[in-house]
């Protein structure tokens, strides 16, 4: 059932949160969090990478004991729980602009990353499903012109359409036509797709981590489900996946594990390091 691997070959785990290891109502089962918690007792490093900023991810880091940097929206910044920021990468603010032009001209809900606040135009049934994804709370403008003075700090965005999946795919042609490959464009959701910086992903984040801990690549062990999963998978020294991923992650990765809901995760880890010990 489980590849024939040494769990000490490898010093830092990388996870994923919703829908990796992070069950329904966005709660870590009690048999996951023991388990990451082992890995560290036994002395490895843990870390999350996952698209949600720091309010959002702060309690699950503080419940797992993390300290080491969080890779916090999908790569745009990594930051410890003490709120230290160790790297950040923003938007270039004319391709912001357009996007709001657009988004406004094709009546399309766009939700603003912007320290720790997450700015939207108006709450509405649509742009609610980020609670749905453990947003803890959304900050209602009314009209984008009363953030202007903001707009030069915001690192993602993201759209939602949860009725008509094309408008989504109309505007990302639509932002290529005008912008090209000047930021970097990212369906994370079949009603999503975010905006970030370019070159800018989970990926980078776990190198600048690697880097500041003197942590080959090859050492290190990702869990992911989603597709902005897909490339820390396929470059880390083992990427797992879960059986509830994209087939896009699933083909990243050196392996998939039985989906989140079975703590598949937890499962393959407790294997290692019982045939550890």
């Amino acid at each position: 059932m489980w590849p024939d691997i040494n769990i000490d070959q490898f010093k830092l785990f990388v996870f994923d949160v919703d829908g990796t290891i992070l069950q329904l109502h966005h709660e870590i089962d009690p048999f996951t969090r023991s388990v990451l918690l082992d890995l560290k007792n036994n002395e490895f490093l843990v870390t999350l990478a996952t698209g949600k900023n720091l309010k959002s991810t702060r309690k699950l880091a503080e419940i797992l004991q993390i300290d080491l940097p969080l890779v916090l929206s999908n790569g745009c910044v990594l930051q410890s729980l003490d709120g230290v920021i160790h790297q950040k990468y923003f938007l270039p603010i004319d391709f912001l602009r357009q996007l709001i032009e657009v988004c406004e001209r094709m009546d399309l809900d766009l939700a603003i990353h912007i320290e720790e606040d997450i700015f939207v135009k108006n709450i509405n049934e649509n742009i609610s499903i980020l609670f749905s994804y453990g947003s803890p709370s959304l900050e209602e403008v009314g009209d984008w012109e009363s953030i202007e003075y903001l707009l030069p700090k915001a690192y993602k965005c993201l759209v939602v359409d949860r009725k008509n999946r094309e408008r989504l795919f109309q505007l990302e042609d639509s932002m290529r036509a005008l912008v090209g490959d000047s930021v970097n464009y990212c369906q994370t959701l079949p009603e999503m797709v975010e905006f970030m910086p370019p070159g800018v992903s989970k990926l980078t984040g776990i190198k600048t981590i690697a880097i500041e801990k003197n942590i080959s690549m090859n050492s290190i062990m990702a869990f992911g489900d989603g597709n902005n999963d897909a490339e820390m998978l396929g470059e880390v020294g083992y990427g797992v996946a879960v059986e509830n991923a994209s087939n896009l992650a699933k083909n990243s990765a050196d392996w998939v594990v039985p989906s989140c809901a079975e703590n598949g995760p937890a499962q393959f880890l407790n294997h290692l390091i019982n045939k550890k010990n």
